[in-house]
C-alpha cells in the first residue's frame, strides 16, 4: 500500500524462511486521486493485473501514489 497522494515508491522486499520463484499481482489506483466509484461509474475504480518482478528470490513492485496492492507469490 502507498498512502502517500504525491510521490510513487518502490518495494522491493524478501520472504523470511522462503524463496519467491513467481509472482502476479493486482492493483487498486485511478491517475485520478479524486476518483471514486459511484452509481453513475460503479467500476471506474476496480482491481486490475499490475507488474511485479521476482529477482534472486526478491519482489520488486512500482506502487503509484495512493494505490493498494496484493500479490499472489508462487514459493520454491
Amino acid at each position: 500500500m502507498n498512502p502517500k497522494p504525491d510521490a510513487g515508491m518502490t518495494v522491493n522486499c524478501s520472504l523470511e524462511g522462503a524463496t519467491a520463484r513467481s509472482a502476479t499481482a493486482r492493483i487498486l489506483h485511478d491517475a485520478d486521486l479524486n476518483a471514486a466509484n459511484t452509481f453513475a461509474t460503479p467500476d471506474r475504480i476496480t482491481p486490475r493485473g499490475h507488474k511485479i518482478a521476482v529477482e534472486a528470490g526478491r519482489m520488486i513492485v512500482d506502487l503509484p501514489p495512493l494505490s493498494v496492492v496484493t500479490a499472489a507469490v508462487r514459493l520454491g
